[in-house]
């Protein structure tokens, strides 16, 4: 009689199934199993838990998702999933009669979903733009591995973007051996920080084409081109490099592939290029971690250290301490091959804070560099100091904002105390020539100067006062305006000024 509600138990199932049009999950008398959307058993129903890797599974359509389902008996797991695509060659969704289950044995410890993204390498051809996969660690002999699996339109919805009309499907499946004490989850672009022997070091698991993605040719009648897609080659490498600490750096050029890396009390950082070779940006010296900025900053007793400022691994050494020269980085500037930095000054002045009541305040100032990227070194240092303040002032080619802005010009502004004012200096940064000077002393040490106000043109740098008249109000002056697309100074009020 038992046997007999047994397997109406799972006739009643199964037909329950066949209504869902999807894989399911079936429960008799406390044990799991797994039948597909057509009825057929793929798992009998004999272990004692199963899930999706996709929770909520059921409430999608199928042709949407490619679920993973995992399952463990006599506290062993194994996987099964349905592989309905070729993804080595032509991308073939694969008819009905093609597709099949993986099943795979309950032989592993534990096997943990760590991740769902994206292929780093394109190897698009029509009808396929992105290539999802699933990551998996999974444990044996008390060691972890990754399992990866390769699909297309594979649940997307992890992943933020819109779930494309191709079906779901998985393919190839691929395993790192089971050697690391640790695996934590996905620091890069298919970069994995793992413990291995008791140091941590990176693994990079991917499918990338053997030319590096398809080829774009003639059709044979030469009216279009089409492409050739590239057969793929599995990558697996664990790097040789072993660190105390990992710590990824950020999205630098919206490329995550920079890591700051520790040994012993010592930092440094380190770049994946995309041949998989472990660059040193900045050696293991340094007492703090570098900050993500452009570029990489590290500080030393004697110096800063500014690291990849280019992006192709040039790094120069500024004569400047932290704490001691400047209060911290504020920031650079880049035209033509020339780097612009700018380091916040403990130094400050006197400047107009409201054109209006003439209120004035105090205001930064700031140590400058430049550097020349072709000759890869310093040719011009600002130090502000209590009398010499610096300042610097861009020129673009279309107001601040506007797409595809580019810089005209930049000029370097210095002041110089005289007495109770300044006399200020507007060098060109290029040609170190002197452009134009403005002696403020000369508009009545009470005015209220200020330079380009938001609303001009910013190939204009107006010079403006607001002098103060009888009954207490202020006029608004131009004293002259600077044109960096002619690199000319002119006295007086510019045309588009109002």
């Amino acid at each position: 009689m038992r046997f007999l509600f047994y397997i109406l138990s799972i006739v009643f199932t199964i037909s329950n199934v066949l209504s869902q049009n999807n894989p399911r999950i079936i429960k008799v008398e406390n044990k799991f199993g797994l039948v597909d959307e057509y009825g057929n058993v793929v798992l009998p129903t004999v272990y004692d838990t199963m899930y999706s890797s996709i929770p909520d599974f059921e409430t999608h359509e199928v042709k949407r998702i490619s679920p993973v389902f995992i399952y463990k008996k006599n506290k062993k797991y194994g996987f099964a999933y349905r592989v309905g695509l070729d993804t080595l060659y032509s991308f073939k969704l694969l008819s009905k009669d093609e597709s099949y289950w993986k099943v795979e044995s309950t032989v592993y410890d534990s096997i943990l979903k760590i991740n769902f993204g994206i292929d780093y390498y394109s190897d698009t051809t029509s009808g396929f733009s992105r290539r999802p996969y699933y990551i998996f660690k999974y444990k044996l002999n008390n060691k972890w591995g990754l399992l990866y699996i390769r699909g297309v339109g594979t649940y997307l919805k992890n992943s933020h973007s819109s779930v494309p009309s191709i079906p779901g499907f998985l393919g190839q499946l691929e395993k790192t051996k089971p050697i690391f004490d640790e695996i934590e989850k996905m620091i890069g672009y298919s970069i994995y920080k793992v413990k291995l022997n008791g140091k941590w070091t990176f693994l990079q698991v991917l499918y990338k084409p053997a030319n590096y993605g398809a080829d774009k040719k003639w059709n044979k009648d030469h009216t279009a081109f089409e492409w050739e897609l590239a057969p793929l080659i599995w990558v697996d490498r664990t790097f040789k490099d072993s660190f105390d600490t990992i710590v990824p750096l950020g999205n630098r050029y919206d490329e995550r592939k920079y890591f700051n890396v520790k040994k012993g009390d010592k930092w440094g950082t380190v770049k994946i290029d995309d041949e998989g070779a472990l660059n040193y940006i900045l050696p293991c010296i340094y007492d703090s971690i570098a900050k993500e900025y452009t570029p990489l900053i590290a500080y030393t007793d004697t110096s800063t250290v500014l690291a990849d400022y280019d992006g192709n691994g040039k790094t120069i050494e500024i004569q400047l301490v932290k704490d001691k020269d400047y209060i911290e980085y504020s920031g650079s500037s880049k035209f033509n091959q020339y780097y612009i930095y700018s380091f916040l000054s403990y130094h400050k002045f006197l400047k107009c804070k409201n054109t209006g009541t003439g209120e004035m305040s105090y205001g930064s100032a700031y140590t400058i560099i430049v550097v020349d990227s072709l000759k890869n070194q310093v040719i011009n240092s600002f130090l502000s100091t209590e009398d010499v303040l610096y300042n610097y002032y861009l020129g673009w080619e279309n107001q601040l904002g506007s797409h595809n802005n580019k810089i005209l010009g930049i000029l370097i502004g210095k002041k110089v105390k005289t007495g109770n004012s300044f006399v200020e200096y507007f060098t060109d940064v290029e040609s170190n020539e002197l452009k134009f000077s403005i002696d403020l002393s000369k508009e009545g040490n009470n005015d209220c100067h200020t330079y380009r106000e938001w609303k001009y043109p910013d190939k204009l740098l107006p010079i403006i006062n607001y002098h103060k008249i009888k009954n207490g109000e202020r006029k608004k002056k131009y004293i002259g305006y600077y044109d960096f697309q002619t690199q000319t100074y002119k006295k007086g009020k510019c045309k588009e000024c109002d």
